[in-house]
C-alpha cells in the first residue's frame, strides 16, 4: 500500500536542543487534554528562536563596534534589546523584566552557594529549583555563539539575560498559538495557529515585521538581495514579462543567505584546524564541496563560475583597464555586499577580496539555476507569476538540487506529485555500487576534518 515505517510526516523536523525547550514549554501550558505539535509548526517556532536570538546579537555587536569594546556584557544585551523590539510597548518591557530576575536570581545563587553547603536541606533544595525554573539554558547559546567567533569575549550573566527574554517571547507565542488551536476544537498546533495567535496580538505583529497598507499579507524582504534576484529573473530569455510573488522573493532570499552561512562555517572550520586568521580564496575552494556534497556536476560548474570571475579580476589587474567596466556589468551579485555583512558578524578576523568574489559567483550561479527551474516549472502550469510551489517543484525535479536542499522546507511550498530523483536508484547504478554509502575520514592534523558521503567507483 505504499506506507512508510518511521516517521508518518514527510516534513523533516529540525533536531536539537530547541526542539527539547520548546516541548517543555508546551507541557508547561495548563490544559485538560495533552497537546501536540507538527513539524512545521515545530521547525517555525526554532526558526523564530535562531531569528529573534541572531538580531539581538547583531544589534549587540554594532553597539560594542561604535564605543570600540570587545566585551558582550548584559548592559549591551539590554540596550539591544530596546532597539530590536521597538514599538513593542508591554512586550519589551515584560521581557527586560524577566531578563533582570533571572539574572538577578542567578547572581543571588552565585553568592550564597556558601550558605547552601552549610545547610544541604535549604540550599540544595534552591539551586535545584533555580535550575529546573528555567527552561532555555544559556550554555546552549554560549556554546552555539562561540562557534561564530563573532564577540572574542562573553560575559555569562549577558547569555542569562538572553536567554530568559527569547524563553519569555517563545512562551508568549506558544500560549496564543494554543488558545487558537483550542478555538478551532483541535488538539495539534500547527503552523496556521502560530500565524493566528501572532496576527492578533498587536505587539508580537509589529515584532514579526508585517506591514499595513500592502496589498498582500506576506512581507516582502527588501534588501540588495531582492534586486539582485529581479536582476536574474529579467535575464532569463522569455517571450513574455515574468513576476515573483512574495512569499517566493522571501524564499529566495532565505536560500541565499543559508547557502552563504553554510559555505562560511565550513570555511571557519577549516581556518580554525589550520590554526590561521585570513580567510582566502582557497578556503572557500575547499569549503564549496564540503558545503555541496552530492552534488555532482552543480558542484563543478559552480567551482567554475567562481575561479573564472576570480581569472577574470585577476587580469584586471595586471593591465586589462578595457575589461574592468564590462566585467561590472555582467555579475549581478556584488561581493561587496557580501562583505559589508559578513563584517557585522565579526566572523572572520581578515577577508581576503578575491574571496567574496568567489564566493559572490557561486551563490548567483546557484540562485540562477534555481530560477530557472522554477520559471519552467512555472511555464508547465500555464502561470506568469513565480510562486512558492514552483520554487518547490523545480528544485524536486531537479536532482543535485534536491540533495542540496534535502533537508529544507519550503513555505507554502505544496507537496511535489513526482518521484524525487535523488532517491531514484538505477539498476545499473545500484550493480556499481551507488547504493553503498561511505563515510571516509579526512584527517588534518590530529583533527577528523570532514566526511565524504557516497563515493562512488
Amino acid at each position: 500500500m505504499g506506507y512508510r515505517r518511521g516517521r508518518r510526516s514527510n516534513i523533516p523536523r529540525t533536531l536539537s536542543w530547541e526542539t527539547a525547550a520548546i516541548h517543555k514549554l508546551l507541557h508547561s501550558i495548563p490544559t485538560d487534554r495533552r497537546m501536540s505539535i507538527s513539524s512545521v509548526a515545530m521547525n517555525v517556532l526554532v526558526s523564530m528562536m535562531r531569528d529573534l536570538t541572531l538580531k539581538v546579537l547583531y544589534r549587540a555587536k554594532e553597539i560594542l563596534t561604535l564605543s570600540k569594546r570587545k566585551t558582550l556584557t548584559v548592559r549591551t544585551i539590554h540596550c539591544a534589546l530596546h532597539l530590536t523590539m521597538s514599538d513593542c510597548g508591554e512586550l519589551t518591557k515584560h521581557a527586560i523584566v524577566m531578563g533582570k530576575a533571572r539574572v538577578e536570581e542567578k547572581m543571588s545563587n552565585n553568592t550564597s552557594i556558601v550558605e547552601y553547603d552549610d545547610d544541604e536541606e535549604g540550599g540544595g533544595g534552591g539551586s535545584k529549583k533555580s535550575k529546573e525554573v528555567y527552561i532555555i539554558k544559556a550554555s546552549k547559546i554560549r556554546m552555539a555563539l562561540k562557534r561564530t567567533g563573532m564577540f572574542q569575549r562573553v560575559e555569562k550573566m549577558a547569555m542569562e539575560y538572553l536567554a530568559a527574554v527569547i524563553e519569555y517571547i517563545i512562551s508568549e507565542i506558544l500560549e496564543l498559538a494554543f488558545n487558537s488551536c483550542i478555538q478551532f476544537k483541535k488538539y495539534r498546533i500547527m503552523a496556521s495557529h502560530i500565524n493566528t495567535g501572532i496576527r492578533l496580538d498587536r505587539e508580537l505583529d509589529i515584532k514579526m515585521g508585517y506591514r499595513r497598507g500592502r496589498r498582500s499579507n506576506i512581507p516582502r524582504t527588501s534588501s540588495w538581495e531582492t534586486a539582485a534576484i529581479h536582476k536574474l529573473l529579467k535575464s532569463i530569455p522569455t517571450d513574455r514579462k515574468m513576476s515573483i510573488s512574495n512569499m517566493a522573493m522571501n524564499v529566495l532570499v532565505s536560500m541565499m543567505r543559508d547557502l552563504t552561512l553554510k559555505v562560511l562555517y565550513s570555511a571557519k572550520e577549516l581556518l580554525t584546524l589550520s590554526k590561521r586568521k585570513t580567510l582566502t580564496t582557497r578556503t572557500i575552494h575547499c569549503a564549496i564541496p564540503l558545503t555541496m556534497i552530492d552534488c555532482g556536476e552543480l558542484t563543478k560548474h559552480a567551482i567554475v563560475k567562481g575561479m573564472t570571475r576570480v581569472g577574470a579580476y585577476d587580469d584586471e589587474e595586471e593591465g586589462d583597464g578595457g575589461g574592468s567596466k564590462k566585467s561590472k556589468e555582467v555579475y549581478i551579485i556584488k561581493a561587496s555586499k557580501i562583505r559589508m555583512a559578513l563584517k557585522r558578524t565579526g566572523m572572520f578576523q581578515r577577508v581576503e577580496k578575491m574571496a567574496m568574489e568567489y564566493l559572490a559567483a557561486v551563490i548567483e550561479y546557484i540562485i540562477s539555476e534555481v530560477l530557472e527551474l522554477a520559471y519552467n516549472s512555472c511555464i508547465q502550469f500555464k502561470k506568469y507569476r513565480i510562486m512558492a510551489s514552483h520554487i518547490n517543484t523545480g528544485i524536486r525535479s531537479d536532482m543535485e538540487l534536491d540533495s542540496l536542499f534535502k533537508d529544507v522546507t519550503i513555505a507554502q511550498g505544496g507537496v511535489h506529485t513526482g518521484p524525487v530523483k535523488s532517491k531514484v536508484v538505477k539498476k545499473s547504478e545500484a550493480a556499481n555500487g551507488y547504493c553503498f554509502k561511505l563515510m571516509i575520514p579526512i584527517i588534518i592534523g590530529e583533527h577528523n576534518c570532514c566526511c565524504i558521503d557516497n563515493i562512488n567507483k
